[in-house]
């Protein structure tokens, strides 16, 4: 599709129906803000106002919301559009053209002559009819247009629907209006996260992955205009593919060229000079601290700006002043002349900016230094590679050091290059420089040759010539270090960050291989140690893994705590504050999570959005916690999502959890052969996973065999599991498994199921020790009462199993109470799965006919009643009913509306 084609369908707003291949746009995007419409059309409608003044930057919707407006009153009005442009601003009325075409030239100078026709105009126009205004662009209206305006308000000629990028921008006239209360002041914002969410499902009617979705309204600051342009380029430069239905990305930086490129221009080009500067500085220099950006900018167009939402503050670590969106930055950087960057950097850098610790910052300091022929020091290009390749940017780290001409055969040198390529996973390349440097390691300092080691250990097994597998080279590092005794020297504060590091890819490798009981001492003298806060973090976040996982949930919640984990991740995805759905669940959870926020990493995912892998393994967690509880339909759209984007990023073991536990939801949902695809694309790993998630796989592929009707295997499956749980020493896992074969009806695992429940903390643990008491003891009101404390946890899918064997009890037993007790729990459980396939288990299952008999005669109907309301017999009526007492144990319809209340 040409930008030209393009531009000429944005300018009306967004764009109804595009088809550009597989991508087609819906209608129904583009109704997400009905509050907003709401808000305009009553402000037409008051008697006490006269019209709305729509208030947003350029691109979010305005002229959109203002036409939906007008369509609920067309037929009750007449509209009519005008629209203001830089044209016509210095041309008297010009705004005013379309409606003074019956004006004889000599009277277009006197005002009162325009007005007098123009209000004729639009009597004759109206023919008894209201009339509505809508003029877009308010801040080009000159003068007489904006007079002229005013008075087709005040002597009630007509109510106005108005539109432009800001107040400050606004006539004054038209400001008065909205001062003396006759306009209702409307603002319309960019898209917030959940709009951008729903916008793009209903607008591609296809899955997005939510790190794709999240890249798209980072990239355009949730402004509607921007992120169709941003959209439809990353479409056609493949940076956003489909992979299994699902929209993804591909991992590639975002294409910035074209329309995406104009769009982004043509929202600033109407800046002042003042805040143009402003923008500029920081599209540069990534961002700087309030009171640097205020010691050299004019403070009221920063005030705009970040009004405006084209300037964000922030605090913390990156505190300070940025530019809200990546591409914002990019576009602008790019329009900025070489000589116009180096008078900026010279602007900047002449009032110290003591306060700019921003990692972000830093790096993009130095790249701007580069840019504009500024040299950078040995010491300060070292420090802005490593800070580059440690935030995720190691392409930017690459482009610092190139600048070292002179040092280029530097040891430090190519140690922050090997980083760098190893950050990108071009392994080999890494593996090379390492090679080199190796040979050269008589040159090295201490700190350097301890950090060539560690280095060697990231390397794959099998990939470092001459050095062995990663653990002999663990060892090799840990000697070396353990001999390296920090003093006073320069050296030393890199010699104790690498003893952390080492000690971190220690715990992460015996985390990986599941030697969970033997890392645990080092991992509590690590957190309780004066490390670096994000060592500690680390330490925190694997020791509540263990602690999950050997049944230790409350001792988990207490590290939790500690380190505000919940806090940290925000709205947590069902099931994580408390890990009630179980310890194997749990501890995957908190291992996604770590993974997600481990700061040790070097191989954070580059592009626009940096994000990417972070965000999909949140996704994953929400999914897997919501599959767990057997929220199906809500699991399944997180699952696929998840699975499509991590394998597209290569979190190949993530991907096929992912899988598998789709598969699962598949089965609960009696979707027999999509959940065989997905047992059979679950069990192909690329790659290796830690054991964690192996055995996290494993579970979803054994329970989606049990909700295929293949029981018998996998009850033993799962025993088999277990007693390798026992070998672990992993009780809370164990305890896991062990529970879902007597859920599937292994009676002769119900003692295991108590002593192993007696050694793990929680809740969910007391009720699997009522549950396997209830079925030694083949008590039904012992089940009915665990079922019913799994229903208040969430844990529908576990009330439904313990409820099913309750009623399998109560039916041998005769026990109707108990019978309809066990079946209203199952209703109540299965109603809150989603859809999910019935089982004969479930009792007798009513079908849609008899449902709707069995509510009208417990409501109290009569027979003729039921009968004449649905234009059946009475006779038919009665057959049903038979059939609803007999499915239902009862006697009675004060018995049936007992059972159905």
């Amino acid at each position: 599709m040409s930008h030209s084609v393009l531009e000429s369908q944005l300018a009306g707003g967004i764009p109804e129906v595009i088809s550009n291949g597989d991508f087609q746009v819906s209608d129904a995007a583009l109704h997400i803000r009905p509050a907003l419409v709401a808000s305009v059309t009553n402000a037409l409608r008051s008697l006490e106002h006269c019209g709305a003044l729509l208030i947003g930057d350029h691109g979010v919707g305005k002229t959109f919301i203002a036409r939906q407006a007008m369509e609920e009153l067309t037929g009750q009005c007449l509209m009519v559009s005008l629209r203001g442009s830089e044209a016509t601003s210095g041309i008297a009325f010009g705004a005013l053209a379309p409606l003074m075409g019956a004006i004889e030239d000599p009277q277009r100078d006197n005002p009162l002559a325009v007005l007098r026709d123009i209000t004729r105009e639009l009597d004759r126009r109206a023919n008894g009819r209201a009339v509505i205004i809508f003029l877009d662009n308010i801040q080009f209206l000159d003068t007489y247009s904006a007079m002229i305006v005013g008075q087709l308000v005040s002597n009630r000629t007509a109510r106005l629907l108005l539109a432009c990028d800001s107040l400050a921008s606004a006539p004054q006239e038209i400001v008065g209006l909205w001062r003396d209360g006759m306009l209702i002041r409307v603002d319309v914002p960019s898209f917030s996260e959940e709009e951008t969410r729903q916008w793009l499902r209903a607008l591609l009617q296809t899955p997005i992955s939510e790190a794709a979705t999240m890249a798209l309204w980072v990239a355009s600051r949730g402004n509607p205009r921007l992120l169709y342009a941003v959209l439809l380029e990353q479409i056609e430069a493949k940076t956003l593919t489909k992979s299994d239905g699902v929209w993804v990305l591909t991992g590639a930086a975002f294409a910035c060229t074209g329309n995406t490129a104009d769009t982004i221009l043509a929202s600033v080009v109407s800046l002042p000079a003042e805040e143009r500067q402003v923008a500029e500085v920081l599209a540069l220099s990534g961002g700087m601290s309030i009171d640097h950006l205020m010691s050299f900018c004019d403070p009221a167009a920063v005030d705009s700006l970040q009004q405006r939402g084209y300037l964000t503050l922030s605090h913390g670590e990156s505190g300070g002043a940025q530019l809200a969106g990546k591409l914002l930055a990019e576009v602008l950087a790019e329009q900025v002349t070489v000589g116009r960057s180096r008078e900026l950097y010279q602007l900047v850098t002449r009032v110290a900016g003591d306060n700019d610790t921003s990692s972000t910052s830093r790096v993009a300091m130095a790249v701007w230094a580069i840019d504009c022929g500024h040299q950078l020091d040995l010491e300060q290009t070292l420090a802005a590679a490593r800070i580059a390749t440690n935030i995720g940017r190691p392409e930017q780290a690459l482009h610092i050091l190139e600048a070292l001409h002179g040092h280029a055969h530097d040891f430090a040198v190519g140690l922050q290059q090997a980083r760098a390529h190893m950050a990108m996973g071009e392994m080999g390349r890494s593996k090379t420089i390492i090679n080199q440097l190796k040979i050269r390691q008589d040159k090295a300092t201490e700190a350097q040759r301890l950090e060539l080691l560690l280095l060697h250990s990231r390397l794959p097994d099998g990939t470092a010539q001459g050095i062995g597998d990663s653990n002999t080279v663990l060892e090799e590092t840990t000697r070396a270090l353990d001999g390296a005794v920090p003093g006073h020297g320069p050296d030393d504060a890199e010699v104790r960050r690498l003893q952390e590091q080492l000690k971190l890819a220690l715990a992460e490798r015996a985390m990986h291989e599941g030697r969970y009981i033997e890392v645990e001492s080092k991992l509590k003298e690590l957190y309780a140690s004066d490390a670096m806060l994000t060592t500690k973090r680390m330490a925190a976040l694997w020791l509540m893994e263990i602690c999950t996982l050997t049944g230790r949930i409350m001792d988990a919640n207490q590290l939790a705590a500690e380190i505000d984990f919940y806090d940290v991740i925000g709205d947590e995805p069902a099931g994580t504050r408390e890990h009630y759905g179980s310890a194997l669940i749990g501890a995957v959870t908190t291992s996604l999570l770590a993974a997600k926020t481990g700061a040790h990493k070097w191989n954070e995912s580059a592009g626009m959005f940096n994000r990417s892998k972070e965000t999909s393994l949140e996704e994953l967690v929400y999914g897997l916690n919501l599959a767990y509880h057997g929220c199906s339909d809500k699991a399944l759209f997180a699952l696929i999502s998840a699975a499509s984007q991590l394998d597209r990023l290569g979190e190949h073991g993530a991907a096929s959890l992912a899988r598998s536990a789709q598969g699962y939801v598949h089965a609960l949902k009696g979707e027999s052969d999509a959940a065989q695809e997905c047992l059979r694309r679950g069990r192909s790993v690329k790659g290796t996973s830690s054991r964690l998630i192996s055995i996290a796989n494993a579970y979803f592929q054994v329970m989606t065999v049990a909700e295929l009707d293949l029981g018998e295997k996998a009850i033993v499956k799962l025993f088999a599991l277990a007693d390798e749980e026992r070998r672990f020493r992993t009780v809370g896992v164990e305890l896991a498994f062990v529970s879902s074969a007597v859920r599937l009806g292994n009676i002769s695992g119900a003692q295991r199921l108590i002593e192993l429940a007696d050694r793990v903390q929680g809740e969910q643990a007391r009720i699997f020790a009522s549950f396997a008491r209830g079925l030694l003891a083949q008590d039904a009101s012992t089940l009915i009462a665990a079922a019913e404390s799994a229903l208040a946890q969430g844990d529908h899918i576990l009330a439904r199993d313990v409820s099913r064997a309750a009623l399998k009890i109560a039916r041998e037993s005769l026990d109707k109470v108990h019978m309809r007790m066990a079946q209203q729990l199952i209703r109540t459980s299965v109603l809150s799965l989603g859809r999910v396939q019935p089982s004969t288990e479930d009792g007798q299952v009513l079908t849609l006919r008899e449902q709707e008999i069995a509510i009208q005669a417990a409501d109290g109907a009569s027979n003729k009643a039921i009968a004449a309301k649905m234009h059946i017999s009475v006779r038919t009526v009665e057959g049903h009913l038979y059939q609803v007492y007999a499915k239902l144990q009862v006697t009675s319809r004060a018995e049936l509306r007992e059972t159905l209340a």
